[in-house]
């Protein structure tokens, strides 16, 4: 990959990035303010692969400036989600909705839009960022060592893959990871999955299946620990508290019924690990 084509696909991730921002900007919707992080998870894996071979000693990182509304942007649609998450809860049973706890929940968003707002107010915000990665990018990218990526990316997933039931934490990094070499795949000349060391993630669709359970997995421990926490400390009224436990038992049961299918599939997935010798190795270009 030359010099050229690496400009090329920073400078396109940017374009996308910011007009995700706008759109965000608009209503700060959950679906939009979704769209606008997997943007930057796609820039942050792009920059990863850069990174490992950069011609000097500065780090090719993820803005902080970007990282920062990342983050509050990332606050603001997990509350988001609980909303959605208690309502759905409603819809499918004849109860009363823990109307007290809601609104608690629309002022925490009203106050995070603020922050966000104020954090970057224009149309363009990352212009002086997009300058300066252009300037950090490598002269050229080799197949050989873009396999070396990805292959120390695959002895990462090994080593999370390797106790029997792996903490959610380890879990998390799992899908991080998985996304993240999803994110790259379209611009690499073979299909990424054909370098990992497992056959049952052999393919883009295979990893996307994974990633899609485990991103529903760590949804819901959002969801539970932000309504353990806050119905711990917050002003609720007790017949609100008693709906709201009630939420709680059945999310964690989904939890469990969760757990046991993800540790079904890790199970298979390790049963499938190819020797290294049987990867497939770069076309020669």
């Amino acid at each position: 990959m030359k010099h050229r084509e690496i400009e090329a696909i920073i400078k396109k991730r940017f374009e996308k990035l910011n007009t995700a921002f706008n759109q965000v900007g608009l209503h700060y919707e959950e679906n939009d303010i979704r769209l606008f992080r997997v943007k930057v998870k796609k820039l942050q894996a792009c920059l990863l692969l850069m990174e490992c071979e950069k011609n000097h000693h500065k780090a090719i990182v993820l803005p902080s400036k970007i990282a920062k509304f990342y983050k509050v942007s990332g606050a603001i649609r997990a509350i988001q989600l609980q909303e959605i998450h208690i309502r759905k809860i409603k819809a499918g049973a004849n109860i009363m909705l823990p109307e007290t706890y809601l609104a608690i929940l629309s002022d925490k968003i009203l106050h995070l839009i603020g922050k966000a707002s104020k954090l970057l107010s224009t149309d363009k915000p990352f212009g002086k960022e997009e300058v300066k990665l252009l300037g950090l990018l490598p002269h050229h990218l080799d197949t050989a060592r873009i396999d070396k990526f990805i292959a120390s990316e695959g002895t990462k997933l090994k080593k999370l893959f390797a106790p029997v039931f792996p903490t959610d934490i380890s879990l998390h990094e799992v899908r991080k990871i998985l996304k993240a070499l999803l994110y790259i795949s379209p611009y690499l000349a073979i299909d990424i999955g054909t370098l990992l060391p497992y056959s049952l993630l052999s393919s883009t669709a295979q990893i996307d299946a994974l990633t899609a359970i485990l991103g529903n997995f760590h949804d819901l421990n959002i969801a539970i620990d932000c309504l353990h926490t806050e119905c711990l400390a917050l002003d609720i009224p007790e017949d609100e508290k008693a709906l709201l436990r009630n939420i709680e038992c059945q999310w964690i049961e989904g939890r469990t019924a969760m757990h046991e299918k993800i540790y079904d599939q890790l199970t298979k997935i390790n049963a499938s690990l190819v020797p290294v010798e049987s990867l497939v190795k770069w076309p020669v270009m």
